[in-house]
């Protein structure tokens, strides 16, 4: 039997600020079901303010970064609503799809952050908030802004926020707390057994 050929949902010419809008994107519609003025001027306010350059040089006119990063946010909900749309005609589970969809740009987000973290740590020394963890994190917060706008933050707000952080791999345990959590356990099986 011939296996399925994987194919990822993110263009090959994405980059991190293209990534970040398909994932505010995601957060913006599949949260609530809607996409408000606001979230929408949050979104082009994001990619406006951005020291992250577009990889992807839309048709229309390149020199116009608010009309660019409106063309990526538009494709982001067009790539997005035609595979929420093939889920549900499948019969899938259009929630643990979204979630799918959410982890794979996510990831790929992280994946281009921590290249970026390595060619500038190749160049020079390099700042914390120039690394990846620490550009994750504030894109965290940008989301955790977004799901505010709407005043109450829903449980499906909440969950896909826990896929970002789960798939970005935020707050998990590096060497020094396994090393803590190691020394405590042999610390109290010490004092259990009486040395």
């Amino acid at each position: 039997m011939a296996k399925k050929k994987e194919t990822s949902v993110i263009p090959k010419f994405f980059g991190p600020l293209e990534c970040e809008l398909a994932i505010l994107s995601i957060f913006s519609c599949w949260a609530d079901g809607d996409l408000t003025q606001d979230e929408l001027n949050f979104m082009v306010n994001h990619g406006v303010n951005s020291k992250d350059r577009m990889r992807f040089t839309p048709l229309a006119d390149p020199t116009d970064k608010k009309l660019s990063i409106k063309e990526i946010i538009l494709s982001s909900l067009e790539i997005i609503k035609s595979l929420r749309d093939e889920a549900d005609k499948d019969g899938e589970d259009v929630k643990k799809i979204e979630e799918n969809i959410l982890g794979e740009f996510t990831q790929a987000l992280k994946v281009l952050r921590d290249e970026e973290e390595k060619k500038l740590s190749k160049d020079k020394k390099i700042n914390d908030e120039d690394k990846s963890e620490a550009k994750l994190k504030v894109f965290e917060k940008v989301l955790t802004q977004l799901n505010e706008l709407d005043e109450n933050v829903s449980d499906r707000e909440k969950k896909l926020l826990s896929t970002f952080r789960e798939k970005a791999a935020l707050y998990a345990f590096g060497p020094w707390t396994w090393f803590w959590i190691i020394a405590m356990g042999a610390g109290l099986y010490q004092c259990t057994i009486g040395f």
